[in-house]
This record gives C-alpha cells, structure tokens and sequence, in this order.
C-alpha cells in the first residue's frame, strides 16, 4: 500500500471516531431527561478496517492501533520519540505520514 492511501484510511478512521462520539452526544442529550443508558459504537467497522491496514502493512507488533487509540491519531504528546530503536535514535509517531515510515523501515 503506497503512502497517500495509507493516510487516506488512518484518516477515514479517525473520522470514524468523530461521528461516533457526535453521535453519542447527541444520544446523551435525547436520553438524559429520559434517565435512560444509550451506548452507540462504530467498534466493528473501526476494527475491522484496522485489521485490514495491520495485515496491508505487515503490521505484527500492533503500531496501528498504538497509532490510533494510545498515541490519539499522533495528538497525544507521549508521540514525540515515542519510540526508541536499539541504536538509541528516536522515533516519533505524531502523523499518519511518520507511522507509515515507522512501518516500513521495520518490515
């Protein structure tokens, strides 16, 4: 998988997560007064596309889902030189452009 494309579906992904918490706010807001519990997820189709990029990627120590739900989509600061190589250089994890080259220096 080129690199543009590879983008293209970490974003999709991270749009995914937007409309699912947009979603569930709304729901929050319809059911609050009701007193009623209202969960909606986009789990399944979220996996399921990470599962496919993982095995696109040859991706066998899970980078991607670090990528997404630990490191937020690269946002949370813990993605700068979040990575140390064995030689001791430091690797950064804060885009979906920096994963991809992470992925594929290692494969």
């Amino acid at each position: 998988m080129n690199k543009k494309i590879f983008i293209k579906h970490i974003k999709r992904i991270r749009e995914l997560h937007i409309i699912e918490d947009k979603i569930q706010t709304a729901l929050n807001l319809l059911t609050d007064q009701e007193g009623l519990d209202v969960y909606f997820n986009l789990d399944k189709p979220i996996t399921f596309m990470i599962d496919i990029l993982k095995d696109t990627m040859n991706d066998t120590f899970d980078n991607i889902p670090y990528f997404i739900y630990d490191l937020d989509f690269g946002k949370n600061k813990m993605a700068k030189n979040c990575i140390t190589e064995k030689d001791g250089k430091k690797i950064s994890l804060q885009t979906p452009a920096q994963l991809y080259n992470y992925l594929q220096q290692i494969n």
